[in-house]
């Protein structure tokens, strides 16, 4: 084959395009990597109170004019629980086709954050639930990683580990629950709700002192009861607008709790009826006794309707809990 000094010419003038056209390549893909913020976990631990937020903090190197997506790893074997332990407020998994677009490049589920534009420093905040039930200290690692778009790196060392230690209140909680459902005259379902029960705290002498009368449930938040006895009452006062079928029962449920010391459920049926006269209308039987508190310094002790022994607790420091509580109609 013969080869003129033109096609020698050219063949080197191509090799040489092509270097060039490589070495720029590599030059950018390394400049778009050295541009890229990289985000870092300012504390590797985090201890909080039950109903306490944890507010992850981080920060990113450099800011850029675009949003970067990341994702927040639970990891497993922790010993606190999602939803029941802690929840994130509108969390957005990355497996759930209604939240977000599914992950392109698969990965671990986490909950998707976006850190937006011009930002070095963000927190993402995790809600720990207060809740009655005395437990021990809870655990759980989080780590996070890059999301699909890959606009922004992670630091090596993002495991952060959380502890959420329990909650105990001063404040004894008492609570009337009768959510569910009642057949009406229409042949349909309603809420509960429409009727009207209310909860009550008596004295010794017979004196209302605490009281819970246009909720559902109602609930009864007290941290202000002198030493004595307070007897429960919880009554069927009417039925409001509601119209439901004959002879249904009314079943509900009491709940006296030391947040952090004790819960007891005290469940009724057979009891209220819809067809019986209210307390509104002067029937004592509408009332019905629940049972006992009993103050004594800083110990509460709740006993039944039969004077036997539930619960008994002492005070400890007062904090907030979380309470899903709704006006009547």
């Amino acid at each position: 084959m013969k080869i003129t000094v033109n096609k020698i010419i050219y063949l080197v003038a191509l090799t040489l395009s092509s270097l060039i056209y490589v070495s720029c390549n590599d030059d950018e893909d390394d400049l778009g990597k050295k541009n890229k913020p990289t985000l870092s976990a300012v504390s590797k631990s985090y201890s909080v109170i039950e109903g306490q937020p944890i507010d992850l903090q981080f920060t990113l190197d450099k800011a850029i004019n675009d949003p970067i997506e990341y994702k927040l790893i639970i990891a497993p074997n922790g010993t606190a629980d999602d939803q029941l332990d802690y929840y994130i407020q509108n969390g957005c998994l990355s497996n759930d086709p209604s939240c977000v677009a599914i992950e392109e490049n698969g990965g671990p589920v986490g909950y998707v954050f976006e850190v937006p534009p011009y930002t070095t420093n963000f927190t993402f905040t995790i809600e720990t639930i207060a809740d009655f039930i005395p437990e021990g200290t809870e655990n759980f690692k989080v780590y996070v990683v890059s999301r699909r778009n890959l606009k922004g790196l992670v630091a090596e060392g993002t495991e952060m580990n959380i502890t959420i230690n329990n909650l105990t209140s001063t404040n004894l909680s008492t609570t009337l629950d009768w959510t569910g459902t009642y057949l009406g005259i229409d042949g349909q379902p309603h809420d509960f709700c429409d009727i009207d029960l209310d909860l009550e705290l008596y004295d010794a002498g017979g004196n209302v002192v605490e009281s819970s009368y246009t909720s559902c449930p109602e609930n009864i938040e007290t941290s202000a009861l002198a030493n004595g006895n307070y007897d429960i009452f919880a009554s069927f006062w009417t039925l409001g607008a509601a119209t439901p079928a004959p002879n249904q029962d009314i079943p509900f449920t009491v709940t006296v709790a030391k947040q952090g010391v004790f819960s007891r459920e005290i469940a009724f049926s057979g009891v209220l009826n819809t067809d019986m006269v209210s307390a509104e209308n002067g029937n004592p039987n509408a009332y019905v006794y629940v049972g006992t508190i009993n103050r004594n310094g800083t110990t509460y002790t709740l006993t039944d309707s039969n004077g036997v022994q539930l619960e008994q607790g002492k005070t400890s420091s007062s904090s907030k809990k979380i309470k899903k509580i709704k006006k009547k109609k």
